[in-house]
């Protein structure tokens, strides 16, 4: 395995339904691994991605298709997917600040203006006993800079940790 190099971490500072990790991609890897770290909302709620464009603006046309497989301890297991979406579903948050969403990601093709970008996550949130695993493809070649993180209540907690594979 090759060494983490860490780029850059961003923290939620004051409630936001909202906030951007702007220029951590573009540094010189294939791959880059994210750790999301204790994301909770006021309430329970579905944790939202969109990668930022080479100016730093979200990517919010049709173009990302994404399925992942939900496991969850008190039901059956779900499969879910869906074609030409504007925005990731990703994680989800149950409102409880002792089980908040913990996720590692991979995103490939951040730097390359000739290919697709992909993302390969899983996470857990602990309330609910409920992991998930996830695949993502943005359908656009383009260079890819940085990420955005949305959710419908506000996000209360919350750290991004940004390291580039080499």
């Amino acid at each position: 395995m090759s060494d983490l190099q860490f780029i850059k971490s961003a923290s939620i500072s004051t409630a936001t339904t909202s906030f951007n990790v702007e220029d951590c991609f573009n540094q010189g890897y294939n791959i880059y691994y994210l750790a999301f770290q204790n994301f909770n909302a006021t309430s329970g709620t579905t944790i939202k991605l969109r990668f930022l464009d080479s100016s730093n603006n979200a990517i919010s046309s049709s173009l990302y298709d994404w399925a992942y497989l939900n496991l969850t301890s008190a039901s059956s297991f779900v499969d879910t997917n869906a074609t030409n979406q504007n925005i990731i579903n990703f994680g989800t948050t149950s409102g409880n600040q002792s089980s908040n969403m913990n996720t590692s990601a991979y995103v490939y093709n951040a730097d390359n203006s000739s290919s697709y970008t992909y993302l390969i996550s899983q996470g857990a949130n602990g309330s609910n006993l409920e992991g998930r695993k996830q695949i993502t493809g943005l359908k656009q070649e383009s260079l890819i800079k940085g990420i955005q993180i949305t959710a419908g209540a506000n996000m209360e907690i919350g750290t991004l940790a940004v390291f580039g594979l080499g």
